[in-house]
């Protein structure tokens, strides 16, 4: 077994989730977390701390009601939020049934839908995950059937132009299903990580290059205490040296700073 994994016997989460950070001392009380709720094409967001999670304590919701006929958008699969220079608050989300997109979140409008779209691609294959390089502005989908990444990177010098966002790349990666970014103490690029998790094993890339010449390189990977689908990947908010992950038997935690490679 692997000296950097620590494994809590819970069972794997079968809901995604994402945290809208605050500082430290606030995250206790006032954290909010986004759930997916595929029955009825929907993202919702609900204050950590609210008594019940019903339709009445609501943040923010984005429903893909795209009728009967087109089918790209069923089967919402993945969010995350993040804040962006540009743009604020946004909502990265995907669809197994091939979408990945960036929503838009404002405080003017708590209900939105596929109008408030205000980036997509196709990538298909099951998109299960979407990850944003800061700065860079480039995009990660990570897709399970057979397993890929596809990367979509800025043509434009304003990164935050999505309209300017081009498919650059497909990288094979068997049973891809969560993409994340961690900045690993650093503010630049080049000191950051992107870790995929896939079957049997966690990945690590570096984002090199910028604009048009952003590429994927892998660096490192590590193999799960068993093996088994990966599932859900997170960062642990209270300890920045730790990613959080789900496969087909358990959760885990994994320690990045005394991670070990396994080939």
């Amino acid at each position: 077994m692997v000296k950097s994994w620590y494994i809590y016997f819970l069972a794997a989460l079968h809901f995604f989730a994402a945290v809208l950070a605050h500082p430290i001392e606030e995250r206790a009380a006032n954290y909010h977390v986004a759930v997916v709720d595929q029955n009825s094409k929907t993202v919702r967001v609900f204050p950590r701390n609210s008594k019940k999670w019903n339709k009445d304590a609501i943040f923010w919701s984005f429903t893909a009601d795209t009728g009967f006929f087109n089918r790209k958008w069923n089967n919402l699969s993945g969010v995350k939020i993040r804040k962006v220079a540009k743009h604020g608050w946004i909502a990265l989300v995907t669809a197994s049934g091939g979408k990945a997109g960036i929503v838009n979140i404002t405080k003017e409008k708590r209900k939105v839908g596929l109008d408030d779209v205000m980036w997509q691609a196709t990538p298909g294959d099951n998109p299960h995950s979407i990850e944003i390089v800061p700065k860079n502005g480039a995009i990660v989908v990570a897709s399970s059937k057979p397993g890929k990444l596809s990367l979509y990177v800025p043509t434009s010098k304003d990164v935050s132009d999505y309209s300017k966002i081009r498919h650059a790349k497909d990288y094979s990666l068997p049973g891809a299903h969560g993409v994340l970014w961690d900045p690993n103490g650093g503010k630049s690029v080049a000191a950051g990580n992107l870790w995929v998790l896939g079957d049997d094993f966690l990945y690590k890339y570096k984002v090199t290059g910028s604009y048009k010449n952003t590429r994927l390189k892998r660096v490192a990977k590590y193999g799960l205490p068993k093996k088994g689908l990966g599932h859900d990947l997170q960062p642990d908010y209270s300890n920045k040296k730790t990613l959080l992950l789900t496969d087909s038997y358990a959760a885990y935690a994994f320690n990045t700073r005394r991670a070990s490679s396994r080939s």
